[in-house]
């Protein structure tokens, strides 16, 4: 007859040996599986773009530096109505009048003709301005 002691039998248990990653409040269950595959996905990804910018990097380029003509900051464009009317158009032009009874302060226009003209005889300036005549 067998005894008490013989009929004890053997539970074995199956313990999970994975790295598992569990949120209480959504039940969300990332296992380490996932995880590496993601992963290794992702550097996947970063090494072939890594190789398209390295293989198109060493690639001779055909195209040839132009030099861009530099324009005028200073450009203002023409100002147009809704027919297509001209209000206003821009002139290029070297010569500039100069109405003398609109002068408000006539040593600072005086300064500022000759900062932008320093060329200019600027004491035939004085007189044409004494006339009182529109003068260029």
């Amino acid at each position: 007859m067998m005894s008490k002691k013989n009929n004890e039998n053997l539970i074995l248990e199956n313990y999970e040996n994975e790295f598992s990653y569990q949120l209480d409040k959504s039940n969300l269950n990332i296992s380490f599986n996932r995880i590496a595959f993601i992963f290794f996905i992702f550097l996947m990804i970063c090494f072939i773009f890594s190789i398209k910018v390295v293989f198109l990097g060493s690639l001779n380029s055909k195209l040839q530096k132009k030099e861009v003509e530099q324009t005028k900051t200073n450009f203002r464009a023409d100002i147009i109505d809704n027919n297509g009317n001209f209000l206003a158009k821009t002139v290029n032009t070297l010569t500039i009048g100069i109405k003398p009874n609109l002068i408000i302060n006539e040593k600072k226009l005086l300064i500022k003709l000759q900062l932008i003209f320093p060329d200019k005889d600027f004491n035939e300036i004085k007189k044409k301005i004494k006339k009182k005549n529109i003068f260029v």
